[in-house]
């Protein structure tokens, strides 16, 4: 493990798949991205992303219940070769057990992704959406797929205005931004590896949905920020049926639909927490200290020592609740011991399952 869960000393450099170079037709990049990709530049290369990342690129596939709109009793066959039918994926491995090998490899695929990948800013037709990644077209090399992500403009309009905020609302802005990027981005390495298909349950998750997963695979919970008003933030978990209300088809996505709780929980967002991730010292010091868990927010990390089961804690990742465990093997080891890996075999897209 020596050399494993070390964490490097931080500097603000900005990861190839943030630079001003992938950002198409956007003259003030210095005033809106350059901060927020500094921080998800971070964010990425933290022990928790770097895990989704190891899992959703090389853990390994197995059936799952289909969501309620897709036959149970069946065979579904691609439609116009796009796998409609969600697999389950897992990996035996928890956060900050990824060998040396393993880190490079998934950091590599990060920055191959640059070159499938290009940003844009765009005044969306339907109220409230701030990003979104569409599959373009097939990238040159024949490996995958490029997509295009897309910021809201009105989203983008806030750090014009910073002379009317305070470093709080400044940082959780950027914060807010940053988390968009990396939500996106992980829509765009399903493309690269798999094409236009559907997206996979990562273990026992009840929605395939890997931006979400992602955001809340860093941090426990998913920031929510008000583009109206940036101090209307909160944190809550996001597998709830309220997603509907967000356009997303829980019918196509989600399986074991009877099981989501109905409404998402909120809790408070401490604005100084983004103060804190968006400065450097924070990432020279506490974060090479402590790593993981210094990106755990108060009450997430409040509601993984709790000894209360609810449907709150049980939202909450088990890579995230695995932080504060006692035992000294990870739930990962013990959960998915059969969904090792060893040869880094990239995950595909099987056949869809009969019947």
């Amino acid at each position: 493990m020596t050399g494993v869960t070390k964490v490097q000393k931080s500097t603000p450099v900005i990861h190839p798949l943030f630079r001003e170079s992938q950002f198409v037709g956007i003259s003030d990049y210095n005033t809106v991205f350059r901060n927020p990709a500094i921080l998800a530049t971070r964010l990425l290369d933290s022990p928790q992303a770097l895990h989704w990342g190891y899992a959703c690129i090389y853990g390994v596939n197995s059936f799952a219940a289909r969501p309620d709109a897709l036959p149970q009793s069946q065979s579904i066959r691609p439609r116009d070769g796009i796998r409609t039918v969600p697999m389950q994926y897992a990996c035996n491995k928890g956060i900050g057990q990824l060998s040396a090998e393993d880190i490079s490899s998934v950091r590599q695929h990060f920055v191959d992704l640059a070159d499938c990948i290009h940003f844009k800013v765009t005044a969306f037709n339907k109220p409230g959406r701030q990003g979104q990644c569409t599959c373009a077209d097939p990238s040159h090399d024949g490996k995958g797929y490029n997509s295009i992500i897309e910021f809201s403009d009105i989203l983008c309009k806030l750090p014009h205005s910073k002379h009317k905020q305070t470093a709080k609302e400044i940082a959780t802005v950027d914060l807010y931004i940053a988390n968009i990027m990396l939500h996106e981005i992980v829509h765009a390495l399903n493309f690269k590896l798999m094409g236009p298909r559907v997206e996979d349950f990562f273990e026992t998750s009840f929605v395939a949905e890997n931006g979400w997963e992602l955001q809340s695979r860093i941090f426990g919970m998913v920031p929510y920020m008000n583009d109206a008003n940036p101090s209307d933030t909160n944190w809550h978990t996001w597998q709830t049926h309220s997603l509907s209300n967000a356009s997303y088809n829980l019918d196509k996505i989600c399986r074991h639909s009877w099981k989501l709780p109905k409404e998402q929980s909120r809790y408070y967002f401490d604005p100084q927490f983004a103060v804190m991730l968006c400065s450097d010292a924070f990432w020279e010091n506490e974060y090479v200290q402590r790593g993981a868990l210094a990106l755990i927010p108060t009450p997430v990390r409040n509601l993984c020592r709790s000894t209360k089961r609810t449907d709150v804690t049980r939202g909450i990742p088990q890579s995230i609740r695995d932080l504060f465990r006692d035992s000294a093997k990870s739930y990962a080891e013990k959960k998915y011991a059969r969904f090792a890996n060893p040869q880094r075999t990239i995950r595909s897209a099987p056949e869809e399952p009969e019947g």
